[in-house]
């Protein structure tokens, strides 16, 4: 595998998902893969020539019958624009699916998987993170990091120095941090800002933030880490890093 092909996350596209999968993308980039929901098939053939070496996982039992669902894989197989595609099954079902696995998986030879969360959620997960870290879809970076919307106002850190409340601007943002620009005032590595409040699109998170570090060449950028037991608030950060991310391909 070439060496850009390391480096560069992939992009995870689940196709008409059930509600449970809203879970799993959230656990997915916990894990630092890049996860998308597609609600319209017709996308996938764009989608998948622009970004080359995606994963496309879909729900057969939504929007066509099977015969239409099994013409649309093959047509994407068939793609010669489509680049290092995997496509995969998920979906939600009590019946008995080993024949239907059986043939996406032997007879159409999808290197995805064949995932049915009814069976388990943990095994689900886990089949789903073995099959991402075959294909190296996570690159070489720990996190999912999304920057702020473009005139985007209402997304900024609130941050209590010396008894005075400083206003500054988010970078970017991850599951597990923030990387922030920070003058005059100076942080020092394994500080803990206590009572910050991270805003992101006006929604607000009360957290402690622990000082990572900072830029090697700008020192007036500091990723700091958040210090969070509450879900409710891991929850808020998730959903702003879904919304910016599903935000990306609405153009496609």
């Amino acid at each position: 595998m070439s060496e850009s092909i390391q480096v560069f996350s992939k992009k995870i596209f689940f196709v008409y998902p059930v509600s449970v999968v809203y879970d799993l993308l959230k656990d997915l980039i916990k894990y630092g893969y890049e996860v998308y929901v597609i609600k319209d098939h017709i996308q996938i053939p764009k989608l998948v020539e622009k970004y080359p070496y995606s994963i496309v996982y879909i729900n057969i039992f939504e929007k066509m019958d099977e015969k239409e669902w099994e013409v649309f894989i093959k047509s994407l197989i068939g793609n010669e624009s489509i680049v290092g595609m995997q496509i995969g099954i998920c979906t939600y079902s009590t019946s008995d699916d080993d024949e239907l696995a059986s043939k996406y998986l032997m007879e159409f030879g999808l290197s995805g998987g064949y995932i049915n969360l009814h069976t388990s959620y943990k095994k689900s997960l886990e089949k789903i993170l073995k099959i991402l870290e075959a294909a190296e879809a996570k690159g070489n970076r720990k996190f999912v990091r999304v920057k702020p919307f473009e005139d985007d106002n209402n997304t900024y850190v609130l941050l209590n120095i010396n008894d005075k409340t400083h206003q500054c601007k988010i970078l970017d943002v991850s599951i597990s941090c923030l990387s922030i620009e920070l003058h005059p005032e100076k942080l020092v590595k394994n500080q803990i800002l206590r009572n910050s409040v991270v805003k992101l699109r006006g929604v607000p998170c009360h957290v402690d933030l622990l000082v990572k570090g900072f830029h090697c060449e700008h020192n007036d950028i500091y990723i700091l880490f958040f210090i969070i037991e509450k879900e409710n608030i891991k929850n808020k950060i998730f959903d702003y890093i879904y919304e910016r991310l599903q935000a990306e391909i609405q153009n496609v």
